[in-house]
């Protein structure tokens, strides 16, 4: 009697929303499409900006919805989005301003792990690269970004731990 050998199972890979589902679900919230395809200012990206307050942004919870239903209007906009910012950070995006930002955090960082992107805030990845290039010898733009790399790491391991 000949045994089988199985192949190892497999953890399923966790479920990804579409970036066109993301977009979608974010243009149906109100004023969600107001100034959204204006090019964004040089001045959007300083990181007093970015983070008001010095702190790092806490990731909204939101959900995007599995099938969107859309009128021909948004469904033009999603359209207009996805091609104009085409990359792989919108389908981590859960807000409107981090539809906005994905474009130049992938520009400066289109390494970014998944996990990171679910559960950290473009504005606050985005300080953190800009911090990282630009960087100055201001010291406390400096304990800035060894407080953003800190948080960043923090919500890397916390994935790591709970997967």
């Amino acid at each position: 009697m000949k045994t089988r050998l199985r192949p190892p199972r497999r953890d399923p890979a966790p479920w990804c929303a579409s970036a066109f589902a993301v977009v979608a679900g974010l243009l149906q919230e109100p004023r969600a499409g107001e100034g959204l395809l204006t090019p964004l200012d040089p001045e959007e990206l300083r990181v007093e900006r970015l983070l008001p307050r010095g702190l790092p942004r806490a990731k909204p919870r939101w959900r995007p919805p599995l099938f969107p239903l859309l009128p021909r209007q948004a469904f033009e906009l999603t359209e207009t989005i996805l091609a104009r910012w085409d990359n792989p950070y919108l389908a981590w995006a859960r807000e409107v301003e981090e539809l906005r930002l994905s474009q130049p955090l992938y520009a400066r960082r289109p390494d970014l792990p998944g996990e990171v992107l679910g559960r950290v805030h473009f504005a606050t990845l985005l300080a953190r690269e800009i911090l990282r290039t630009e960087g100055g010898e201001d010291e406390e733009r400096q304990r800035l970004r060894v407080r953003l790399e800190a948080y960043v790491a923090q919500a890397q391991e916390s994935q790591e731990q709970n997967p």
